[in-house]
């Protein structure tokens, strides 16, 4: 193998089938702002190597492999060489440290921290990466400390999907898109990837997706990220489609009182948590805004609005719930959810311990608002479980409804009123006090002897198009609850998301005549 002492010059010269093995170590790529290393298809790039090289084996984030943007030096970075605040980036920066413009998958970037770019000017897009019509494949990479006008940690436009395993935005800034932005059809896949403490000044701390970009992410965490004057401190959509499969979202916040996952004209599927956010005016968890996604598996937990919708806000909005929790979520009105001209579905759906100041503790509907809840549970939610006004009313199908039908809903099927005995009930916890940080959101499971049990209707459960268990019938009806165990555990499907704690065995003794 041939030593460099330079990284240009081997990437410069690799060809494809080449692997370059770097050592620890801070690398820049150039002298000027425009310098930049651009991957190479065909070509992987592997860091973390000790010092004076070694086996792959020897690889670990305990020798750090950096590519910097610092081209004269005077960044505040950790001993490693590594920016981790945006603030700490001084004079003169590369605009972007790595490119993977108009390359395939076969271009890799395994191990390595990249930080200190600042895209700007005209160079404006994707301060850490910016890929052009590229797919390249990442792993084990950090984007820490790096600042652009649009999409601080990467910026992905034209096509552009590269594919990431086991990657962490963190401390990345931006106006739009603070970790990650993606337009113009770019629609990356993510895997165990992490978004932390990255800011956006307008929108899209953690994420932005506009025109037609479509990410698939899977067990991706989005925590404390922010937004500032235009929202979706986790995430924001627009006109996008992404897929989220075990996201959780926690404590990512936006001024001006706006949401922490935010859809304009989108229609994500959703496998999630969101708990909690704070300070939004319009749907403290999500907002939907001419957008109709698809839930399935989500918790709304501890989340706040200072005026509509705790858990979720939907404006001409016809999302999709399937086994979704709304738990501990609090606003002035619509606790739970809050709809305005908006008809969504609600398939197995739990309200518990929401409340709003006004009206509608687990669910609000105005202006026209005419939602379904089916197989479902409205319990312990204050002031009251469902409200309704200028001319909006609730089908409320085979559910426990506290205090039972609600005024101008109409109700059919079996309509229950009897507690539905939660193994846990949620509660204020020890302060007393609801929407404060030591809540209980309860486990929500049914205990033995809840009238919840088999008191569902089979017929109204959704067709499992996500084919959750593999078997390649999309037809099918659902086959799991919210904790992925079996959506009917004895003849009759349970009422709420979650199925009860354990199968309910009828005994059924002769009777004999002496």
């Amino acid at each position: 193998a041939d030593a460099y002492t330079d990284l240009q010059d081997a990437l410069e010269q690799a060809t494809p089938g080449t692997q370059i093995q770097v050592a620890a170590g801070v690398y820049l790529p150039g002298t000027q702002a425009d310098d930049t290393f651009q991957l190479k298809s065909g070509v992987a790039l592997l860091g973390n190597f000790p010092d004076g090289g070694g086996e792959e084996s020897e690889r670990s984030f305990e020798h750090p492999s950096v590519l910097s943007g610092d081209i004269d030096g005077n960044d505040t970075t950790d001993p490693n060489g590594v920016v981790t605040d945006p603030d700490n980036l001084n004079g003169e920066n590369t605009f972007h440290v790595i490119k993977g413009s108009g390359v395939d998958s076969s271009a890799v970037l395994d191990g390595f921290t990249i930080t200190a770019g600042q895209a700007e000017g005209a160079r404006e897009l994707g301060g850490g990466m910016l890929n052009l019509s590229g797919s390249p494949t990442l792993a084990n990479v950090t984007f820490s400390g790096n600042s652009a006008k649009i999409g601080g940690g990467m910026g992905n436009a034209i096509n552009s999907s590269p594919t990431l395993t086991d990657v962490t935005f963190s401390g990345n800034r931006a106006d739009r898109g603070g970790g990650m932005f993606n337009t113009e059809f770019s629609s990356p896949t993510l895997a165990n990837v992490t978004f932390i403490g990255n800011l956006a000044n307008s929108i899209g701390g953690g994420m932005r997706n506009e025109l037609g970009s479509n990410p698939d992410l899977v067990n991706v965490n989005f925590d404390n990220n922010y937004a500032g004057s235009s929202g979706g401190g986790g995430m924001s959509n627009d006109d996008s489609n992404p897929t989220l499969i075990n996201v959780e979202f926690n404590n990512n916040l936006a001024s001006d009182s706006l949401p922490g996952l935010q859809n304009f004209d989108s229609d994500p599927q959703l496998n999630s948590i969101l708990s909690p956010s704070d300070a939004a005016d319009f749907g403290g968890g999500m907002n939907n805004w001419n957008s109709d996604p698809r839930l399935l598996n989500v918790t709304f937990a501890g989340n706040k609005s200072g005026t509509l919708g705790g858990g979720m806000m939907n404006y001409n909005s016809n999302a999709l719930l399937i086994n979704v929790i709304f738990s501990g979520n609090t606003a002035d009105s619509g606790g739970g959810i809050y709809n305005s001209v908006s008809d969504p579905e609600l398939l197995n759906v739990t309200f518990s311990s929401n409340h709003a100041e006004t009206t509608g503790g687990g669910v609000h509907n105005y202006n026209d608002s005419h939602p379904s809840i089916e197989n479902s549970i409205l319990w312990g939610n204050s002031p009251e479980q469902v409200f309704q006004e200028d001319t909006s009313s609730a089908a409320i199908q085979d559910s426990l409804v506290q205090s039972g039908c609600p005024d101008a809903a109409t109700c059919s099927g079996t309509l229950l009123t009897d507690d539905p005995l939660f193994v846990r009930n949620p509660g204020p916890g020890t302060d007393g006090v609801l929407g404060t940080s030591d809540d209980d959101y309860g486990d929500l499971q049914l205990k033995v002897g809840s009238p919840a049990i088999n008191a569902g209707n089979n017929a109204l459960l959704p067709a499992d198009s996500w084919d959750l268990d593999g078997d390649g019938d999309t037809s099918e009806p659902i086959p799991y609850d919210f904790a992925y165990k079996p959506r009917i555990t004895d003849a009759t499907v349970d009422m709420g998301a979650l199925e009860a704690t354990e199968t309910i065995y009828k005994v059924y003794l002769p009777l004999t005549v002496r």
